[in-house]
Order: structure tokens, then C-alpha cells, then sequence
């Protein structure tokens, strides 16, 4: 009985299924912000780049960035290598699926990481026959790989959607473009990746494609990455116009002179997520920024993207941000 309860919470985290939570949980989480609000009011001041002046225009004086969700199902092999991650991390006995976490911590650590790694491409974990030689490309780097074309090709393009009638990325040309001074530095590109041990897998197609990037990762020397940075920031049209970041390269830096942000991997909470966007919205950015995520449908992602909204819920309620109420979760 235990060990069939396990394998159910293992299906329902594969396929990026809630656990147990409730609404229920949410509401009493915001009466209880709203008492601690109450008892540090008069304080705190918060300000933040939404934040706005007595005429009500953001005090930042940054056009709100705009966000498009690409949420696409995995394509027909990457459902197979998903399944297959989960027999290895299968409990042999009753006593070690008591609970959830006995699970995780006794055979499952690297359960959810595994998961969301093969979310990029199921090589990133997988070593399955299937995959050997000639990978096939993944539903996430092929959307990546249309969005960076789409952009790269030329400056100020309406955004891209997915289109459930196409099944593919098309352009949104209901999304208004706003015109740029002639002399306007051509548009740069920032891809967002969690884990490092991806980038391998992921590079491979970039470069099959003939798209030029530069990697900046947590692993590099000051030196290295500071080159890195500059060489991206003084990049022209015919020079590498992306820029592969993982999260531990990501903090505090200043890249507002790229305009376009891709988020491959969904990140933990809220405000990890907002201080990303703000590697490029910030000033002196002079253009509308433009952020993808990339959300694998049935799976982790939409999991954890439920997961950051209820963080960033919280946050928004002892802040009081009107925000909060206007946003619901995935679905």
C-alpha cells in the first residue's frame, strides 16, 4: 500500500501534478500576511521598479516588460525518457515508501533534478540506446531555436506565441512593436539555464543551426566572465548576439543592454525569478523587453510554476501589492 502510495506521488511530480494543495492553504497564508503587514506597518517602505510616483507613472521610468508563456507538450520520445527516469528511484520495499521524504532522501535525491534536466533534453540525464548517435531535437530547444531565429533574423520583431492550431511558434503580430531610433544598438539575447551540465547538450543544436552565443556559468574565472561580458555587450550584427547564462553566473549583474530574455528553466520562487528579469529590465535599458518561458506542458514545470506563484502570493500579500489577487497559477 505504501509503496504504491510512493509511486503516485512520483507520477504526479513527473507529470508536474499538485500534491495536496488547496486553496484553502492560500487564503489562510494571505489573512496571516495580512496580520504581520499590519504589525510592521509604519516600518517598512518598500519600493520596487513597478513602484508608482503621485501621477501614477512607474517610478522607474522603464516600460513594463512584456511576458510570453510557450507552453508546449514534449514530444513523443521525451514522454518515453521521462517515464523511464522514474523505475531507478522505485522503492524495493513497504518500510522505505512510508512517507514522501523517506523516499526522497533513501532513494530519491536526485529524483526532481533528474527530471527537470531531461526537461531541456533527455540526453542531459538519459544514456538510453535511443539516444545514441543522431539526437533528435526536444520540444524546449526547438522552441528555443525558432525564438532565437525569429529574433536574431532582425531588430524589433513582434514577439512569438504558440499556436495550438499550427502546433508550432508563430509570430504574434497582434503584439504592437514600438519604433526605435535609427542609431539603436541591434538586439542582444539572454538564454536562462539552471543547471550547467545541460549546456553541452543544448550547444550542440545551437551550433548545428549556425547560431553564435557566448556561455557565462558560475564555474568560469572572474576574468573569463568579465571578457565575456564585455565581449557580449560591445557585439555587433555580425557577432555572437546570445548569451548562455546559468543561475549561479546570473547574480548581480548588469546586462540592460540586452533586450530579450529567455528562461528555459523555471525557477524557484518568485523573487529569484524577479531579480532575473531584472538583470535586464533595469536602467539604462532603452527598449521593451521581451521574456519567454519555456514550460514543458504535464510536467515539473507547470508544478513549479505553481510553486513560485504561491512564494511570490505570499510575498505579494505582506506587501500588499494589488498584483497578488490579479494573478492566478498555471494550470
Amino acid at each position: 500500500k505504501e509503496s504504491g502510495k510512493a509511486e503516485e506521488i512520483l507520477s504526479r511530480i513527473t507529470h508536474g501534478q499538485s500534491l495536496s494543495v488547496s486553496s484553502e492553504y492560500l487564503k489562510a497564508m494571505n489573512e496571516f500576511m495580512d496580520e504581520m503587514r499590519t504589525a510592521f506597518h509604519g516600518h517598512i517602505i518598500r519600493r520596487t521598479l513597478k513602484s508608482t510616483d503621485w501621477e501614477d507613472n512607474p517610478i522607474s521610468g522603464l516600460r513594463p516588460y512584456r511576458e510570453h508563456l510557450i507552453i508546449r507538450s514534449l514530444f513523443e520520445f521525451e514522454e518515453k525518457a521521462l517515464e523511464d527516469v522514474k523505475p531507478g528511484i522505485s522503492c524495493d520495499n513497504d518500510d522505505a515508501a512510508k512517507e514522501a521524504g523517506d523516499l526522497f532522501i533513501a532513494k530519491g535525491k536526485n529524483f526532481y533534478l533528474n527530471i527537470r534536466k531531461s526537461l531541456t533534453h533527455p540526453a542531459c540525464h538519459s544514456s538510453a540506446d535511443f539516444l545514441e548517435g543522431n539526437l533528435p531535437i526536444s520540444s524546449k530547444i526547438d522552441g528555443l531555436i525558432k525564438i532565437l531565429k525569429h529574433h536574431l533574423a532582425m531588430d524589433n520583431m513582434s514577439p512569438m506565441k504558440y499556436d495550438s492550431n499550427e502546433k508550432d511558434l508563430v509570430p504574434d503580430n497582434e503584439k504592437t512593436v514600438l519604433d526605435r531610433a535609427p542609431e539603436s544598438e541591434p538586439d542582444k539575447i539572454v538564454i536562462y539555464v539552471a543547471f550547467p551540465s545541460n549546456l553541452p547538450t543544448l550547444t550542440e543544436f545551437l551550433e548545428a543551426e549556425g547560431i553564435k552565443f557566448f556561455t557565462y556559468t558560475g564555474s568560469n574565472s572572474m576574468k573569463v566572465r568579465s571578457d565575456t561580458l564585455k565581449a557580449f555587450h560591445k557585439a555587433g550584427r555580425d557577432d555572437p548576439r546570445v548569451l548562455i547564462m546559468s543561475g549561479a553566473g546570473a547574480v548581480g549583474l548588469n546586462i540592460a543592454f540586452a533586450n530579450i530574455l529567455i528562461i528555459m528553466d523555471t525557477l524557484w520562487s518568485a523573487q529569484e525569478d524577479a531579480q532575473l528579469i531584472g538583470r535586464v529590465w533595469r536602467h539604462p535599458q532603452p527598449k521593451l523587453v521581451e521574456v519567454y518561458r519555456l514550460i514543458a506542458a504535464g510536467t515539473p514545470d507547470v508544478f513549479l510554476n505553481n510553486i513560485s506563484f504561491d512564494k511570490g502570493y505570499m510575498h505579494g500579500s505582506f506587501a500588499n501589492t494589488s498584483e497578488t489577487l490579479r494573478k492566478s497559477p498555471l494550470p
